[in-house]
């Protein structure tokens, strides 16, 4: 992708829809790699060349704004169950273990 999108951006220049396109499909790439921040680098500079140069009720700028609520959804998924409150997760599922462990242990005596 890198590599076709610097060709891309030679011959047709950055604000070509096919050169926007290109620019959202990699950042679509990257978000499925995991790689968000660069997803949203690369969305913004895409949504930004397609607002400007296709306007707001282009199908690309359209793209770019359902991509860009995805890794911003992404992101926030990311945050709770493998960022901070990832600790807090940990913590529930190993007390709800415990309590199922006692109620097994009741219903035998």
């Amino acid at each position: 992708y890198k590599e076709a999108l610097e060709g891309r951006c030679e011959l047709l220049g950055n604000k070509h829809p096919a050169t926007l396109r290109l620019i959202l499909n990699f950042a679509s790439f990257q978000r499925k790699q995991g790689n968000l921040e660069e997803a949203q680098r690369l969305c913004k500079e895409g949504k930004d060349g397609c607002i400007a140069c296709l306007g707001q009720d282009h199908p690309y700028t359209k793209f770019a704004l359902n991509l860009e609520r995805s890794i911003r959804v992404a992101g926030f998924f990311e945050h709770v169950v493998f960022g901070v409150s990832y600790a807090s997760l940990v913590l529930v599922l190993v007390f709800v273990a415990s309590m199922l462990r006692r109620v097994t242990i009741n219903k035998r005596t």
